[in-house]
């Protein structure tokens, strides 16, 4: 793949942005040291989900409340990350990590430190009239990923080889698992989707083949979950139309 950036999971990253406060644009810019493995699942931790009882003043006499700390962990991410800002002001002397709004803090982590999103694969046509689908090839499938580093787009690719029944199996029971714990709400019981980072990556792993566009740095978690998330769900919908 030809392009002038490649993606470096060890490298740190600059993300320039133009923000609106009260009525006038500002170019600023955050400055993040390397994203690592452990603080990616941390961060998917934190951003656990959980279905409890609702508040009956809130749902008219009950119901399941659905909540997520996605916006908390994306602050806690940034601030675990950040080296510097440019743009804002005064910074001398004061605390501004302290000092950025929150929802700039999220808007960075969600809008281009974690950004990415799965490229549309090509057309798909009919095989000539002859032609057999080989029994000695195992079947490989080549996905695309479009991310930002240091605020420029970059496309890897990965190739990936087909789940077998058990890592099929696999995948479909971290996508259903959920656990019934203690709430904060009266001591009521509430479900919680755990984590699932690090058995995504595993299953990514053992599927893997070959990617293009990354340097020495390595595939970073976010990319190997999204690109997994991806594969398997095309697999379980070619399994189910079948």
């Amino acid at each position: 793949m030809n392009q002038d950036t490649q993606y470096n999971a060890r490298e740190p990253q600059t993300f320039p942005f133009e923000v609106t406060f009260r009525n006038k644009k500002y170019r600023v810019a955050h400055s993040f040291d390397p994203l690592t493995d452990d603080l990616l699942v941390e961060y998917d931790r934190r951003c656990q989900v959980r279905y409890g009882e609702a508040d009956r003043k809130e749902s008219d006499g009950g119901g399941i409340a659905r909540t997520n700390q996605n916006f908390a962990a994306a602050v806690w991410l940034w601030d675990s990350l950040i080296q510097n800002v440019e743009g804002y002001g005064p910074l001398e002397g004061v605390d501004w990590k302290g000092k950025v709004s929150d929802k700039f803090k999220a808007a960075a982590i969600d809008n281009a430190l974690l950004a990415c999103s799965i490229e549309e694969g090509g057309e798909v046509t009919e095989a000539p009239e002859g032609e057999y689908l080989p029994l000695d090839e195992q079947g490989a499938a080549t996905i695309k990923l479009r991310s930002i580093f240091s605020g420029r787009e970059v496309i890897t690719e990965h190739v990936l080889r087909e789940p077998n029944t058990e890592q099929m199996s696999r995948f479909q029971s971290l996508m259903s698992r959920s656990l019934i714990v203690k709430g904060r709400k009266l001591g009521r019981p509430e479900t919680r989707i755990p984590s699932k980072a690090r058995p995504l990556a595993k299953i990514y792993d053992e599927l893997y083949e070959s990617t293009s566009g990354y340097a020495e740095g390595g595939i970073p978690l976010h990319h190997k979950i999204a690109v997994i998330n991806h594969h398997m769900t095309a697999q379980q919908e070619v399994l189910e139309g079948n």
